[in-house]
């Protein structure tokens, strides 16, 4: 829904991550955003019993493996 909504007033833009182009602050973000996915997956499966397909298995292995290339960077 988020991504319908119309771009924020040119006084907000510091809060953005265009103001923090850069800084470590981006590649942070970067990280966490990511890594919900899998985290999202996993709680799923836990709380949810939701069914981990190879396909699901295969696509949180490059996430994580792209933010351990990430992180070492």
């Amino acid at each position: 829904m988020w991504l319908c909504t119309p771009a924020p007033p040119r006084r907000f833009r510091g809060f953005s991550l265009q103001g923090h182009q850069g800084s470590q602050v981006k590649a942070t973000v970067a990280l966490i955003d990511k890594g919900s996915v899998v985290v999202a997956m996993i709680l799923a499966w836990i709380l949810l019993r939701e069914a981990i397909t190879p396909r699901m298995a295969i696509g949180a292995t490059l996430i994580v493996s792209g933010l351990l290339v990430m992180v070492r960077r």
